[in-house]
């Protein structure tokens, strides 16, 4: 079994890759225009929602900056963020 700290860790990157996941989804956008969007290769971006890499914190900020910003996404229309 493991220790509570991985277990803990676990859930908290699984929750992340989540918010990737709806967020994208949200803006219908496709892993290689979310990484345009952010400014990172779709290969990187594809890392981070299979929890390969580390979600850097400035993606999650600027994901919510985003988001206040923009709160009908990408094309305007009012869409419900995707359950994961």
């Amino acid at each position: 079994m493991a220790p509570l700290d991985d277990v803990e860790a676990w859930y908290r990157d699984r929750g992340l890759r989540a918010t990737l996941i709806g967020f994208r989804d949200f803006n219908g956008w496709t892993q290689a225009e979310a990484a345009a969007w952010y400014g990172c290769a779709a290969r990187t971006w594809r890392r981070y929602e299979l929890g390969e890499r580390p979600i850097p914190l400035p993606l999650l900020l600027r994901i919510r900056d985003y988001l206040k910003r923009y709160p009908n996404g990408a094309k305007g229309r009012r869409r419900r963020l995707a359950a994961v």
